[in-house]
């Protein structure tokens, strides 16, 4: 490209080409410099964080499960330098590393004193649980054994942590009963 044209090409929308640590450190300068701006940012922040589809997180959960592969419990079990993983045991392992940001965002919904949302994510996650344990025909999911549904009880466990609300617990119950792969 001449000289000529670089300087009269397109111009680049600068948000398009900062990164995500760039964006954030932005963001806090202008929130820390403008008290309107910084209720805006709170108030889009709030809405944004509201807008929980149990469904959307169902078909996120599933997808992220059924996009184990079969080949990687393989590489990852067996004997190693480390000892003996046992298969089974492997893919529950890996079950939980697909599923901890899952749960992560409950504790972040928790920590941000919004239980309703914490409850709807549970109820997303544990969906898409049920779902993959109905559903799939993944290779990996006949090695995960009853691994898949011990994933529903430990999310289960974690948002109860963060949520005595007898009322929640019994919506969650009915909602289990309503939706287990059963």
């Amino acid at each position: 490209m001449n000289k000529a044209k670089a300087g009269k090409g397109i111009k680049q929308n600068l948000l398009d080409t900062i990164n995500p640590d760039d964006a954030l450190h932005i963001l806090r300068t202008i929130y820390a410099e403008d008290k309107k701006i910084a209720d805006k940012i709170e108030r889009v922040a709030n809405q944004y964080l509201s807008d929980v589809d149990i469904d959307q997180i169902a078909k996120e959960v599933y997808s992220e499960l059924d996009g184990l592969e079969v080949e990687e419990l393989w590489d990852r079990s067996g004997p190693s330098h480390k000892g003996y993983a046992e298969p089974g045991e492997m893919a529950y392992e890996m079950l939980e590393e697909v599923l901890e940001p899952f749960i992560a965002q409950i504790k972040k919904y928790q920590d941000l004193a919004k239980p309703k949302e914490a409850k709807l994510y549970c109820m997303g996650i544990i969906k898409g649980i049920s779902q993959y344990e109905k559903e799939s025909k993944s290779e990996f999911k006949g090695w995960a054994g009853d691994g898949v549904g011990e994933c529903s009880q430990w999310v289960l466990l974690e948002w109860e942590k963060g949520n005595k609300s007898v009322d929640d617990r019994k919506e969650m119950k009915e909602f289990i009963k309503n939706n287990s792969s059963e």
